[in-house]
């Protein structure tokens, strides 16, 4: 039974906002660009991402299980999978691009001021990086890969 009406109230449905389109950006000739993601379901943690150069050819993608850890240690995880991987390829100018903004923040601002259970994956994250190292944030649902 619908009870609005008898209370003079019309119940509507919001229309969903219209789509936006977004496009993924190449990194600058001569650099790659890292897009990683971390995830928590059910208790397991897992993350990774893409790495591409700067026509958008993907040069290796990655994954992991983490098992028992934050959301933010898992983006951070993954962010740090991704920047070793790529050292270990030898790609030296990386841009590294998450769709988590508090991890971002924690590699670019939090070195030694943040306590939380991501700390030491984030000063290893900013630590292993030396010059030619960027990073920026893609809004969450925004195609990075």
């Amino acid at each position: 039974m619908d009870i609005a009406p008898l209370f003079d109230v019309t119940i509507t449905t919001p229309s969903p906002p219209p789509p936006t389109l977004v496009f993924w950006r190449t990194p600058p000739v001569g650099s790659y660009k890292i897009n990683t993601d971390g995830c928590v379901k059910d208790g397991v943690a897992s993350g990774g991402g893409i790495i591409r150069d700067s026509s958008g050819q993907c040069i290796r993608a990655f994954f992991s299980f983490y098992g028992d850890c934050t959301i933010l240690e898992a983006e951070l995880r993954a962010i740090l999978d991704g920047i070793i991987l790529a050292q270990r390829l030898g790609l030296s100018v990386l841009w590294v691009e998450s769709d988590s903004t508090l991890a971002i923040h924690c590699i670019h601002k939090g070195r030694r001021t943040l306590a939380y259970s991501g700390y030491s994956t984030a000063h290893q994250a900013s630590t292993s990086t030396g010059q030619g190292y960027y990073h920026s944030h893609l809004p969450r649902g925004q195609p990075g890969c």
